[in-house]
């Protein structure tokens, strides 16, 4: 989802966007804009490969032809099994009591139940109150919020009048949280620009300072949830996250992923687009269900303290900052990191517009700001190149994702 730049999520636009990708690490081997060119290339090799192809051998473009929209039939098929697959472990995850399911599972390398603490970034920049309210009101209702949620709302200095705005929601839900506290990112950063991945970037490290260097909380108890600011979280979700998070011995090497659907404001979307929204939500369900496929984190996600300090937080100049930091840390981490699904899907908001052509103009824009993950691609063969040591076969199942989902997107 987008980090946005106005008073309304149909804007979609992103400040500072042409900038470079690799922040706090060596250059590549290969030329950075090399890198990002490739999935271009691939492009305009197929294209060129198809017009020449038609001219010099039709029969064998007619056969990769009936190939593709072979696999394109498979991919469709298996997404809607995976889809299936999804909705019933829904229904099963939504009537599990995580406490109890503690109690049946907890080995002697389970944290302890009271023990885990949930730091939530909520970066934001000119969002309407009322929304963020919204959000808090959802966030409040979590399981024990009031002893166990700390919340960071990540404010932007380009933005007049947001110190004004968080001390008012601070001050409303000061009750509701354990902790809630804001952080104001400066304009004009070396290396960075104003985005979500370096605003939360901030905002996560003035939090790591302010419970585990000042209040002497445990950083390998704390789990980390970024989201956007009109992200509604499923009401069990910090409890199943509770669960996973104390009964998993490898959390530190883990990011956990609920399914988005996009809901929220269902009834002010237009009809036309609310289909495209329902396949999109589809989609990234299946994706997420599929035990085949390699899950990555998308719009609000949740990751352990300690893996993002140990991989240096987010890049504080990347739009694509769920993909980019999972890969960071895949790599930082020699390739044993990992995401696991947590079936308590959340609602966010889709992108809008006073007419149907605003709207298609609105989702437009949203589609091309998704586009920037493309660069991906080019980090991962940099981060390949940065690190031999890692198993080449794993590392390239992790490219083959990314690329397979960039060149051939649902």
């Amino acid at each position: 989802m987008p980090y946005q730049s106005g008073d309304q999520r149909r804007n979609n636009a992103q400040i500072g966007v042409g900038r470079s990708v690799w922040a706090g690490t060596p250059p590549p081997a290969i030329p950075e804009r090399t890198l990002d060119g490739i999935p271009g290339c691939l492009a305009w090799i197929a294209l060129f490969f198809s017009i020449a192809s038609a001219i010099a051998f039709p029969e064998f473009l007619l056969l990769l032809a009936a190939l593709l929209g072979f696999y394109s039939t498979l991919r469709f098929l298996f997404a809607g099994i995976a889809n299936v697959r999804g909705l019933r472990l829904i229904n099963q995850w939504e009537a599990v009591d995580w406490y109890t399911r503690y109690q049946e599972d907890a080995g002697p390398d389970a944290l302890a139940w009271d023990d885990i603490h949930h730091i939530v970034i909520i970066p934001n920049y000119k969002e309407p109150v009322e929304i963020l309210q919204k959000t808090l009101d959802r966030l409040a209702i979590q399981y024990q919020a009031d002893r166990r949620i700390t919340i960071m709302l990540a404010m932007e200095a380009a933005e007049d009048g947001c110190v004004e705005k968080a001390k008012h929601l601070q001050a409303l839900y000061h009750d509701r949280f354990a902790h809630i506290h804001f952080t104001v990112h400066p304009r004009g950063l070396p290396g960075e620009m104003q985005c979500k991945s370096a605003n939360q970037a901030w905002a996560c490290r003035w939090a790591k300072r302010k419970l585990v260097e000042e209040k002497g909380y445990n950083i390998d108890h704390i789990v980390v949830t970024t989201m956007d600011a009109d992200t509604l979280w499923h009401e069990n979700y910090f409890y199943a996250l509770t669960y996973l998070f104390a009964t998993t011995p490898e959390r530190s090497l883990r990011f956990w992923q609920a399914p988005i659907r996009y809901h929220s404001n269902i009834w002010e979307i237009n009809p036309l687009l609310r289909i495209v929204n329902a396949y999109s939500s589809a989609f990234e369900l299946a994706y997420l269900a599929a035990p085949w496929w390699i899950p990555m984190p998308m719009s609000s996600y949740s990751l352990s303290l300690r893996l993002l300090d140990s991989s240096g937080y987010w890049d504080g100049d990347v739009i694509a900052d769920e993909w980019h930091m999972f890969i960071k840390a895949y790599f930082a981490r020699d390739g044993q990191v990992v995401l696991d699904r947590v079936f308590l899907p959340f609602s966010g908001t889709a992108t809008t517009g006073e007419n149907l052509w605003a709207a298609i103009r609105n989702r437009y824009s949203q589609t091309l700001r998704h586009a920037w993950g493309s660069k991906e691609v080019g980090y991962i063969v940099a981060k390949m190149l940065e690190h031999p040591e890692i198993e080449f076969h794993t590392s390239f199942k992790l490219l083959f994702r990314v690329a397979h989902d960039i060149l051939l997107a649902g």
